[in-house]
């Protein structure tokens, strides 16, 4: 079952007299009980796109569905409810003034369910779901250290049981021992509670113990978007092989040869007509400086490349 799809949408933002293109037509759709991760170099529309899939603002042009359902006029409300977001930063999402207990009922206070008690057990009940003991329910958020903190704001994101959970960033400010904490509670209310998780993240290692599905994303454009396991491991575009050659493995397996990369990334408000990795890209002819490659399917994925044939795998 489609949970969220995202139908080729656009965010624009006024810069002067010109426009800021921060995602340029993204599609992709997201099944229950599944990860997708999108991926990509900081600027590159990420953080933008989650939040128009989580509806905290409107595309410019394109689509958002959830469960099918257009997020579009009175239904907007109400589909924002199956889409909550956990963010980076876990020592400035929570209220410093207001207790975990109170965090956790904020959300079912704002749309009246259930009476006081009630709330507040539901609380209690999924503060024991993210591995936290009974007495963080009166205890403040500067009690607590930020893996523990992050598990309150992934509590607070279930409270209203979400079909979908956007994730931006949420363990990159975290120690790494404590990311692998977070990371398996994740996977394990995802395998309990059947949610689906749109994932953002930089990091490739994180991506490949969360994901099934991986979108590439270059300057506000999809590049490679597909099975984690063929983009991963057999990349097609010469940015996801920047990317994974950027990473260290210490397994040889997993490694990618180096690429030869040259230039900056292009300007958001001053995109050149053609691909947006040209102007960076080794394989690069005067024919991609002009011409805007489409998404193709090429071995097991879609690839926004002219040449994706012609790079290894």
């Amino acid at each position: 079952m489609t949970v969220l799809e995202a139908v080729d949408v656009v965010r624009h933002y006024p810069v002067g007299r010109k426009l800021l293109r921060a995602v340029e037509g993204v599609s992709f759709r997201l099944e229950a009980g599944r990860t997708l991760a999108v991926v990509g170099e900081s600027g590159c529309g990420k953080s933008t796109l989650a939040r128009m899939a989580a509806l905290m603002e409107p595309p410019t042009a394109g689509r958002v569905l959830i469960a099918g359902q257009p997020a579009e006029g009175p239904a907007w409300r109400t589909l924002q409810l199956q889409n909550q977001m956990v963010f980076q930063n876990p020592y400035a999402s929570l209220n410093p003034r207001r207790t975990i207990g109170e965090a956790l009922m904020e959300p079912l206070t704002i749309n009246r369910r259930g009476a006081r008690r009630e709330r507040a057990a539901a609380a209690r009940q999924m503060l024991d779901r993210v591995g936290l003991r009974p007495e963080a329910f009166d205890r403040y958020p500067h009690q607590f250290s930020g893996g523990q903190r992050q598990r309150v704001a992934i509590a607070r994101a279930l409270m209203l049981r979400p079909a979908v959970v956007t994730a931006d960033e949420p363990v990159s400010a975290l120690d790494v021992s404590v990311q692998a904490q977070v990371l398996n509670l994740m996977r394990d209310l995802q395998d309990e509670l059947g949610i689906a998780y749109l994932f953002i993240s930089h990091d490739i290692s994180v991506v490949r113990h969360m994901a099934q599905d991986v979108l590439v994303m270059y300057a506000g454009r999809p590049a490679e978007q597909g099975d984690a396991d063929a983009v991963l491991n057999r990349p097609r575009h010469p940015y996801t092989r920047l990317l994974l050659a950027s990473t260290p493995f210490v397994d040889p397996a997993r490694r990618v040869a180096a690429v030869a990369v040259r230039g900056e990334p292009p300007s958001p408000v001053d995109l050149l007509p053609g691909c947006a990795f040209a102007s960076r890209c080794p394989h690069a002819t005067d024919y991609c400086k002009n011409e805007r490659p489409t998404l193709r399917p090429i071995d097991e994925r879609l690839v926004a490349c002219h040449y994706a044939e012609q790079i290894a795998a």
